[in-house]
């Protein structure tokens, strides 16, 4: 057990579980046999979807967000997809093994149905999976696309996030031409470096005066999504269309953007409470990528989902510390609690073990 909270709650590698092992007891364990510890006891965790069940989660706010998580198995990046309630609350996990509708059904019926959720909405980026799935499962209940996800593909559509990636990338190696200027050996060399660094100058204000009205576009289009009401927002966007920059290339590539997802873009707007973003999965998908940074991938599935069942269950137990603004009042309950689930005990691993 406390083998399983080192490695699981605290982070600790194998190796150092190891180390520390033969340093307290003097006796030596190698990192495999522990691992193998750790998935003899995650395979008698419940999964979050059995834990969900048994809990009987009383104050759900039937917001749905699900998002996924690439996990490296046996060599492969295998799909995990995860369904939190706007609580934070990870009602369900799994494994897609393959990427398709029928799959992604399976999910939502099983929230649906398996754990009588009463979805007043959902909230995720733009797969298309995720929106051939909602229609078959939740016809006729609200979806909202992910604001900050369709920022992040406007980026890629209108070339912004390549054109800083290769303004990045230059300044660093002119940066490092620069500083190797004092040490050329002759005249020949140190002109041949001086054009070098000219060049490259040359090329980044060129490239800073093409990402100055992109920018700007950027700006606003981000203004008119962020509005607080959906009348601020028709407005703003009015105003977008009649941009001082609407000759430029960039503006027309947006409006096209934005005009064929306007409608999802802005269901929150009529659903009092509903997210506009993913923001509450992405949270908890970089708690989860933080503890994963341990382990540079699973051997097998088996292993795999011993592990993610047992990071889980950790996760949905553990107090939250770092919630800040409107949010502050959720520091010291965990999210099974916020989610209204009475625990009969505070260890983690006491609540997420299957009775022998």
């Amino acid at each position: 057990m406390e083998v399983v909270r080192d490695h699981v709650e605290f982070g600790m590698s194998y190796r150092k579980i190891a180390k520390r092992s033969y340093e307290r007891y003097g006796v030596r364990v190698s990192p495999s046999t522990l691992q193998g510890m750790v998935v003899e006891i995650g395979k008698r965790c419940k999964t979050p979807f059995e834990m969900s069940q048994e809990l009987c989660l009383k104050r759900l706010l039937g917001y749905l967000l699900v998002d996924d998580k690439r996990i490296s198995v046996g060599g492969k990046k295998v799909r995990w997809y995860f369904g939190l309630d706007k609580t934070g609350d990870i009602l369900h996990a799994e494994m897609m093994k393959e990427y398709n509708v029928s799959n992604m059904v399976s999910l939502f019926k099983a929230i649906r149905d398996g754990l009588h959720y009463k979805l007043k909405g959902l909230t995720t980026d733009q797969e298309i999976l995720f929106s051939l799935a909602h229609d078959k499962v939740f016809a006729g209940k609200p979806h909202q696309i992910c604001i900050k996800h369709a920022f992040d593909s406007l980026d890629r559509y209108l070339g912004y996030t390549s054109k800083v990636g290769t303004l990045k990338r230059l300044g660093i190696k002119f940066r490092e031409r620069f500083r190797m200027m004092p040490d050329c050996v002759n005249e020949e060399s140190h002109r041949r470096r001086m054009e070098e660094v000219k060049h490259g100058i040359e090329r980044i204000k060129v490239l800073k005066e093409e990402l100055v009205p992109i920018e700007q576009l950027r700006k606003d289009i981000h203004r008119v999504l962020q509005s607080r009401t959906y009348a601020l927002a028709c407005s703003r966007w009015a105003n977008f269309n009649r941009h001082r920059l609407h000759r430029h290339h960039t503006h027309k590539l947006i409006v096209e953007f934005v005009k064929k997802r306007w409608h999802t873009l802005t269901v929150h707007y009529h659903h009092r409470g509903m997210p506009a973003t993913n923001n509450i999965a992405e949270n908890f998908m970089r708690q989860l990528e933080k503890r994963l940074k341990t382990i540079e991938g699973f051997g097998n599935v088996r292993t795999a989902e011993s592990y993610i069942k047992l990071l889980v269950a950790c996760l949905r137990t553990k107090p939250l510390t770092d919630c800040k603004g409107k949010r502050k009042f959720r520091n010291g309950y965990s999210r099974l609690e916020l989610a209204g689930a009475v625990l009969p005990s505070k260890d983690w691993l006491k609540l997420c073990l299957k009775s022998p």
